[in-house]
C-alpha cells in the first residue's frame, strides 16, 4: 500500500463527507461520482451494476456527458471481453486492479471491446474497485483516462474508498425500502437526533407537509414552522422524572382531510420520531355514486364528518326536523339504521377508485 501524503488524506476525508452529505437513493449517483473525482484526478468515472451471473443489471452512472445510449448498449454487448470482467465476476476478486494487471496494453488494443468502445470514448486504461453491495449484485467503479498507467496512489486512495462507495450505495438502497414501505402504509416519518436536528423526512411525510403546512416555508431537512413550535413546547413543557404521561397528538383539519402528528421520545438516545398519518374526508363527488338526491349527498357529507342535525341544519339553511327526515331517507337508500353505519358507507364509497 502506498503512503499517503497529508493532502492526499484531505481530499479522501472531503470525498468521504461529500459522499455522505445525503441518504437519498435520488442525489446517490452524483455524490458517489463528485466524490470519487474529489479523491483521484481521472478523465471520467463510472459505476456500473452487474448481477453475479455475468449480466449488466442495467445500473449505470457515468460523469461522461458525451456517452450515448448507444455506447453504453455496446459496451454492453463486449463486456464479457473486459479482462476485469473474469476477475470480478467470476474469480470472485475483491482488490482494486487496472487492466493493465491481468493484460499487456499491446494486447487489450486487439480486443473487440476496446476497438468497438474504449477507443471510440477515448480510453487507454481503467482502474477498478469492485462494490459487492449484496449477494447477487455487484458495483464496480471505474476511473478511466487516457494515461498508460495508474499509479500505487491511486490504488491506495480506491481501496480506502471502496468501504465507504459500498456503505453509501447500501443506505440509500435502503432508504429507498424504507421509503416505499412508508408509501404503501401512508405513513409519514421524521426522525430528529439528539442535538434537535432533522435527520430523516420520508416522502410521504413531504407531501403532508404541503397539504396540511400550505404556505410555511420548509426546506427538505427542516419543519414547517407551526410544527416546530408545536415541538417547542413539548420541549418546554417536559418534566426531567422517568415516567411521563404520552402527549397528545397534533391534529390539523382542512377541506382535504386531518393530520394526526404523534410524538416519541427515546429518552436512552434524547431522539424524537414524528408519525404522520391523514385521514381523507369523504367527498360530495365522490358520494354522488350512491345515487341520492343532491340534498341527501350534501347531508351524508356532513355527517360523515361527525356534525350533529343542529349543526348540519345550521349549515344547510334548514330545520333540524327536515335533517332527520333526509337521514331517515338515506338510511333507506343505503340499507343501514345507525349514523355510524350511514359513516362508514360515505367512507367507503370516498375510497373507491374512480
Amino acid at each position: 500500500m502506498s503512503r499517503l501524503s497529508n493532502s492526499d488524506l484531505t481530499a479522501i476525508v472531503s470525498a468521504i463527507s461529500t459522499l455522505n452529505a445525503d441518504i437519498d437513493a435520488e442525489t446517490l449517483p452524483e455524490r458517489a461520482l463528485s466524490s470519487v473525482q474529489m479523491a483521484i484526478e481521472a478523465d471520467s468515472v463510472a459505476f456500473t451494476g452487474f448481477r453475479y451471473e455475468g449480466e449488466v443489471s442495467g445500473l449505470t452512472w457515468d460523469s461522461s456527458e458525451s456517452l450515448s445510449i448507444e455506447e453504453i448498449e455496446i459496451f454492453g454487448a463486449h463486456v464479457h471481453e473486459q479482462p476485469l470482467f473474469s476477475a470480478y465476476l467470476i474469480e470472485r476478486r475483491t482488490d482494486t486492479l487496472q487492466i493493465t494487471d491481468l493484460i499487456p496494453a499491446s494486447e487489450f488494443e486487439k480486443t473487440g471491446i476496446y476497438n468497438e468502445f474504449y477507443k471510440r470514448v477515448g480510453v487507454k486504461n481503467q482502474l477498478v474497485s469492485p462494490l459487492a453491495v449484496s449477494n447477487d449484485l455487484l458495483i464496480t467503479c471505474s476511473i478511466n483516462t487516457t494515461k498508460p498507467d495508474f499509479s500505487e496512489r491511486d490504488r491506495t486512495v480506491m481501496d480506502m474508498m471502496a468501504p465507504h462507495l459500498i456503505a453509501a450505495i447500501r443506505n440509500a438502497f435502503a432508504y429507498g425500502r424504507l421509503n416505499n414501505a412508508l408509501e404503501a402504509a401512508e405513513c409519514g416519518v421524521v426522525a430528529i437526533d439528539s442535538d434537535g436536528k432533522v435527520a430523516y423526512v420520508s416522502d410521504f411525510a413531504r407531501r403532508l407537509f404541503g397539504t396540511y403546512f400550505a404556505g410555511e416555508d420548509h426546506k427538505s431537512k427542516s419543519l414547517p414552522t407551526s410544527l416546530q413550535n408545536w415541538l417547542k413546547h413539548i420541549r418546554l413543557g417536559a418534566v426531567s422524572k422517568d415516567f411521563e404521561m404520552p402527549r397528545e397528538p397534533l391534529k390539523i383539519v382542512n377541506r382535504e382531510g386531518e393530520l394526526t402528528v404523534r410524538h416519541t421520545f427515546n429518552r436512552s438516545t434524547n431522539e424524537t420520531t414524528l408519525l404522520l398519518e391523514e385521514r381523507l374526508f369523504p367527498r360530495r363527488k365522490m358520494l354522488e355514486r350512491l345515487e341520492m338526491t343532491r340534498r341527501e349527498t350534501e347531508i351524508l357529507f356532513w355527517v360523515s364528518q361527525g356534525k350533529s342535525d343542529k349543526d348540519i341544519a345550521d349549515i344547510c339553511g334548514i330545520s333540524p326536523r327536515t335533517v332527520h327526515k333526509h337521514i331517515e331517507n338515506i338510511y333507506t337508500k343505503l340499507g343501514v339504521e345507525t349514523r355510524t353505519a350511514a359513516m362508514l358507507k360515505a367512507i367507503e364509497a370516498a375510497g373507491v377508485d374512480e
